[in-house]
């Protein structure tokens, strides 16, 4: 477990709690708002060849960007196309329909958001 006590709390709470759909793809949103976030900083500095400059902050960027990748990889193939096309990339809002149905979409979207979400609590909760 992490030696931080907002990890410990964080971690105790999240694994303890029952989360409500809309919960989940709260936090889904905002980790793929993150996720964007921080390859595209990443990005620009490797471009600008200013990492070492920013040493710090990208360090930080790859290390979440790294748990949100080893989450996704835990994840069944069809809850990783899910997740990366509705969170983590800018896709068209109708790119399932080249896979599936709506029905089934929306059934496999809400089984992939709570298999990533506990993947990922996981990764970030290591005992």
């Amino acid at each position: 477990m992490s030696n931080n006590k907002f990890d410990e709390d964080f971690c105790g709470y999240w694994r303890g709690v029952k989360k409500t759909p809309e919960e989940i793809e709260i936090l889904s949103k905002a980790v793929g708002d993150a996720y964007r976030s921080c390859r595209t900083r990443m990005k620009y500095y490797e471009r600008m060849e200013s990492v070492s400059e920013n040493r710090k902050i990208y360090e930080e960027d790859l290390a979440l960007v790294t748990i949100v990748d080893l989450s996704l990889e835990n994840c069944s193939r069809v809850s990783q196309l899910i997740i990366r096309k509705e969170f983590l990339e800018v896709s068209d809002k109708k790119w399932f329909l080249e896979f599936f149905s709506k029905s089934t979409f929306y059934r496999n979207r809400k089984k992939a958001m709570k298999e990533f979400n506990i993947d990922l609590t996981d990764t970030v909760c290591m005992d």
